[in-house]
């Protein structure tokens, strides 16, 4: 879905691999999904946005912070990799490539089945 690596990998630590929080700016409260921070709004400060208003409030209440790239595991063995984004992004990029070529091997294999299939099938009615 992605032309390089890198955009992958700016995608990933951008959209995946962050805590996103939305903090109250009448008070000290945190909170980890947006419609909490909504109904907080609302029930305790009287606060009410029309869907517009709501998306900019948003935007500007949400804090964004990176996860610890220590404590990152792997989304498909669940082994933890390392001190670097580019151990993850070497790592993850591995298995998604096995199983790129796993599914491009099996489309071949049933390529060549059918094209024998399909020869067969020929010799079959040419002898007739």
């Amino acid at each position: 879905m992605f032309p390089t690596r890198k955009l992958w990998e700016t995608h990933e630590f951008t959209e995946h691999r962050i805590d996103r929080t939305w903090t109250c700016s009448k008070c000290p409260e945190r909170f980890q999904l947006v419609n909490e921070w909504r109904a907080h709004l609302n029930g305790l400060h009287g606060i009410e946005f029309a869907d517009a208003q709501f998306q900019h409030a948003a935007n500007v209440a949400e804090e964004v912070s990176p996860y610890l790239i220590h404590s990152q595991e792997c989304p498909l063995c669940l082994c933890t990799l390392g001190n670097s984004r580019r151990e993850f992004v070497t790592h993850v990029g591995r298995h998604m490539e096995s199983i790129a070529l796993a599914a491009l091997r099996r489309g071949s294999d049933s390529d060549s089945e059918a094209s024998s299939v399909a020869t067969d099938a020929s010799t079959v009615h040419d002898k007739s």
